[in-house]
């Protein structure tokens, strides 16, 4: 059999990344008296440490009860915030076992649904919020699907208007990044429009951060940044953190601020969702939110934080108080995958060049090398100047 020269390569990079991995030597900031402190491990820890840290195994178990809650609770999943696309990237990034047609049925209630709402906004999925498209691309990409061609319509589309995105505030440029990036897709060329680039979103990013003399982050509204919106901007920005100096500096500013208003028992602001964010938020950046020193308060770190809402038998709560809540357990869930991905030396939660889509062989030359290039910096530490 004739093998791609691009996926050789990819399969001999690879295979170094996954051997040498544990001599990689990670810097990390000690937290009483800022000096750095060296590991002679990749910064998701040995096996060995990955076994003693019991915040793992704690983990993992919730995660797998919590994908099987999702199964359990959301049998016909469609279009929509919830029991939809956050339901369905779950599942497809934790590789879950689904019942035989599942993805099958959501994909048709999202063709019924794109087909009538487009009709309805005249192209587009709502008059003003481009992140039903982006949330879409995000749960299509995941389990493959191609999502130029939905029902006749390209979702991409809307995306390349540019104030069509920021009639959403900062919610749309993030959200449209985290999207477009998802599968390095090329953001059509739209006559008449006001034409969306990537560096146009990320700038446009950068001009909404907050930065006091107590404080640096993003927020939607005012001038005082919260950790959610902080978190999820993170999250968007981390692909261009070792290329863009101006976003390197804005999120490590961030970094510090969530490291400052981080609770003594690891979590933020007493609720579920702000935890998830924060998590996934760093192991984007490839930094471990179960042992990083930075992220870790009286022993305790943002996972533990995560797990005080935990249901065991599957779910989370948004408080510590209530009951099994389903957009807690959406964020608490995903949050694990990108946990349980960063972990065993996956790329991103949201970096899905790892899925192949239809009708564009993932083994080519450029997307392998294209995905290559993420794995690596991905396992590569992130961070090594001392947090203050």
């Amino acid at each position: 059999m004739k093998l791609n020269k691009g996926f050789i390569w990819l399969i001999m990079v690879s295979l170094f990344i996954s051997i040498g991995s544990t001599n990689i030597h990670t810097a990390f900031a000690d937290e009483a008296d800022g000096t750095q402190i060296l590991s002679g491990q990749s910064s998701a820890g040995s096996r060995t440490e990955l076994e003693q840290n019991p915040v793992v195994e704690q983990a993992r178990q919730q995660l797998q009860s919590s994908l099987a809650y999702m199964v359990k609770t959301v049998a016909n999943p469609v279009f929509g915030t919830g029991s939809g696309e956050w339901t369905i990237l779950s599942l497809a990034r934790a590789g879950y076992e689904v019942p035989a047609n599942y993805y099958d049925s959501y994909y048709a209630n999202v063709e019924q649904a794109v087909t009538q709402l487009m009709a309805t906004y005249n192209g587009k999925l709502h008059s003003t919020k481009s992140t039903e498209h982006s949330r879409a691309i995000l749960g299509l990409t995941s389990i493959g699907k191609d999502v130029a061609d939905v029902a006749g319509f390209n979702l991409l589309t809307a995306l390349a208007d540019f104030d069509y995105v920021l009639k959403q505030g900062l919610n749309g440029p993030v959200f449209a990044l985290i999207a477009l990036d998802s599968h390095n897709y090329d953001i059509p060329q739209a006559d008449g429009v006001n034409q969306t680039t990537r560096d146009k979103l990320i700038d446009k990013i950068l001009e909404y951060n907050r930065t006091t003399a107590n404080a640096a982050g993003w927020t939607l509204f005012g001038s005082k940044p919260d950790v959610d919106m902080t978190a999820m901007t993170i999250q968007s920005l981390a692909p261009y953190y070792t290329t863009r100096t101006d976003v390197k500096e804005a999120v490590d500013r961030a970094l510090v601020w969530l490291s400052d208003n981080q609770s003594a028992a690891g979590d933020y602001l007493s609720n579920c969702e702000s935890t998830a964010q924060v998590v996934l938020a760093l192991a984007s950046l490839g930094i471990d939110p179960g042992t990083d020193p930075r992220f870790m308060k009286n022993g305790k770190s943002a996972v533990d934080g995560m797990l005080i809402y935990a249901v065991p038998a599957g779910g989370f709560k948004h408080t510590a108080t209530g009951g099994v809540n389903g957009m807690a357990t959406d964020q608490g869930t995903y949050a694990l995958v990108a946990y349980d991905r960063f972990l065993n030396g996956g790329t991103n939660l949201y970096d899905m060049t790892d899925v192949e889509l239809e009708g564009e062989p993932l083994r080519s030359s450029q997307n392998s090398r294209a995905m290559t290039a993420r794995l690596l910096s991905n396992r590569l530490p992130t961070r090594i100047t001392a947090l203050r």
